[in-house]
C-alpha cells in the first residue's frame, strides 16, 4: 500500500457466485460494504423468476477507513484480493456508488455492466449458447444494449441478436 492512504470506498474481487456471501461477512465485521444487485427476469422451461444478481460480478465495494482494515478484509474467507489500476487501489468516488443505487433503485429489469461497447464492424467471439465459440460481426446495436451479429457458418450467414455481455 502507499505511504499516503485515502479513505474512501475501494474495490475486492471476491471468488466466483460468493458476492453475497462476501457483503454479508463484511457487514458482519461491521465494515461498511455495498453489493450492487440488479433485477434479472430469468426464465426457465416451466416458469419466470425475478432474482437480483450482482451487477459487477466477483465486484463488492467497501468503505476503507484505516489502512490495517486492508489487511482485516483480505482475510475474510471468500476475498481474494483488491483491485488495483496502474498499480494503485481501485478508489471509487461516493458520487460514482450514488449514481449506482439511483440506478438500481428505478423500476429497471436486466440492467447490465459493460466494459465497452463493441462497434459496428468488429469482429467479436461469442462465449454463451448455441453459437459459442463462433466469430461473428456487429450489425447493429440498439438501445436496449443489444447487438445484432451475422455469423458465417457453412457459407450460410445465421443472423442472431445477442445480449452485449455474451461476446468476448
Amino acid at each position: 500500500m502507499n505511504s499516503k492512504f485515502l479513505s474512501g470506498w475501494y474495490v475486492v474481487y471476491v471468488k466466483s457466485r460468493q458476492e453475497k456471501k462476501v457483503n454479508a461477512l463484511l457487514q458482519k465485521l461491521h465494515l461498511q460494504s455495498y453489493l450492487p444487485l440488479a433485477k434479472k427476469m430469468k426464465k426457465w422451461s416451466d416458469r419466470k423468476k425475478l432474482v437480483y444478481e450482482p451487477l459487477f460480478p466477483s465486484y463488492v465495494f467497501v468503505h476503507v477507513n484505516q489502512q490495517y482494515d486492508f489487511s482485516k478484509i483480505l482475510a475474510i474467507d471468500g476475498i481474494c484480493s483488491f483491485i488495483r489500476f496502474e498499480g494503485k487501489f481501485a478508489r471509487v468516488k461516493d458520487e460514482e456508488l450514488n449514481n449506482i443505487k439511483v440506478l438500481l433503485s428505478g423500476n429497471y429489469e436486466n440492467i447490465e455492466a459493460v466494459n465497452s461497447l463493441p462497434k459496428v464492424g468488429d469482429v467479436r467471439k461469442i462465449r454463451y449458447g448455441l453459437l459459442s465459440g463462433k466469430e461473428c460481426e456487429i450489425i447493429n446495436i440498439n438501445n436496449e444494449k443489444k447487438i445484432w451479429v451475422r455469423v458465417d457458418s457453412i457459407h450460410m450467414h445465421i443472423l442472431a441478436t445477442l445480449p452485449v455481455s455474451n461476446l468476448v
